[in-house]
């Protein structure tokens, strides 16, 4: 319950005798994932940090001051601080009136090439995995449309293919590239 208790709604459910300890224990039921939830971040000062977090942070105020799209990738060993740095990142974002998504890229051959900007469109629209595959088009169809008024059926149609929602149409790269442009300047 501790470590989740930001991103899972419980309650309460009585206490249980745990076979290594004398005393009962607090039991907790989970009820459900908070949406798109991330764990928040630590009140210890970030270490070690401050020139990345500052490139970081002029690369966002270039982008809401000039309205260009830009793609970060932050990458390393496990354990070096990637998602605090984008968490502290996400809370300058968040400041300054914008938002920041998240997609994680998870190792070869466990997910499409695609997966992490899958992700950041499902965040967009709302859609969760347990969502049936009507329901998830009729998500991302009001997600795209609401951003884009012309042109907006085929951009969908090509993120449903992107993100797996449908299988993938024989659309040339460029086309299908322009639409996720469309979308994401949108």
């Amino acid at each position: 319950h501790r470590p989740t208790r930001t991103v899972v709604r419980y309650e309460e459910a009585g206490s249980v005798q745990v076979k290594s300890s004398e005393e009962p224990l607090p039991a907790w039921r989970a009820l459900e994932a908070e949406a798109f939830s991330e764990r928040r971040l630590s009140a210890v000062p970030m270490l070690g940090r401050k020139r990345e977090l500052a490139r970081l942070r002029a690369i966002w105020e270039d982008t809401a001051e000039t309205g260009r799209v830009e793609l970060v990738t932050v990458f390393g060993p496990p354990g070096i601080g990637k998602s605090r740095l984008a968490g502290e990142l996400a809370a300058v974002v968040e400041q300054s009136g914008g938002r920041m998504l998240r997609g994680r890229s998870l190792p070869y051959g466990q997910t499409s090439g695609y997966g992490a900007f899958a992700q950041q469109v499902n965040q967009l629209a709302g859609i969760f995995e347990t969502d049936s595959a009507p329901l998830a088009h009729e998500k991302l169809e009001r997600a795209v449309a609401a951003r884009l008024s012309d042109g907006w059926k085929e951009v969908a149609a090509h993120l449903a293919a992107l993100t797996g929602l449908e299988q993938a149409r024989a659309v040339e790269a460029p086309v299908m590239l322009f639409s996720v442009r469309r979308f994401v300047e949108a």
